[in-house]
């Protein structure tokens, strides 16, 4: 999936704010409290359900042009990158990328099915997810 948008907010604040939202799991999962700096390669184990956990790995942090994070479960490896590109002072342009390889064939002809049907719907809801964070610049 690739969604690409424009908002009304510096690249520094939209960077921060997902870079604060990583910050603020992993003291949550962990414990530990991390600087910026101290994010790229830092990976640490969480739980998405009840059931399953995943590793996280942050791969690459290049301050307010790009955030990646590399998310790994029994059966499946999503990549996700954020990139900024500030367009002008209070207005930049956010590509959000999400690449999933999938060990197990039935998941994965299961999640091709899903992303051609409501790909569209998960592009939306990203997007509305980010509309939302300009309100609060």
């Amino acid at each position: 999936m690739k969604a690409v948008t424009t908002l009304h907010v510096s690249a520094k604040y939209l960077f921060e704010r997902i870079a604060d939202k990583t910050l603020y799991d992993i003291f949550q999962t962990t414990g530990q409290e991390l600087s910026l700096n101290e994010l790229q390669g830092y990976s640490y184990l969480t739980k998405i359900d009840m059931y399953n956990e995943a590793q996280i790995t942050i791969t690459s942090v290049l301050p307010y042009s790009k955030f990646q994070y590399i998310t790994d479960t029994a059966d499946s490896h999503v990549t996700e990158t954020y990139k900024f590109k500030s367009l002008a002072q209070d207005k930049v342009e956010v590509t959000f990328e999400q690449i999933e390889v999938t060990s197990n064939f039935l998941k994965a002809v299961a999640n091709k099915i899903t992303n051609i049907s409501l790909g569209w719907l998960k592009k939306h809801n990203f997007k509305k997810v980010l509309k939302h964070l300009e309100t609060g610049y």
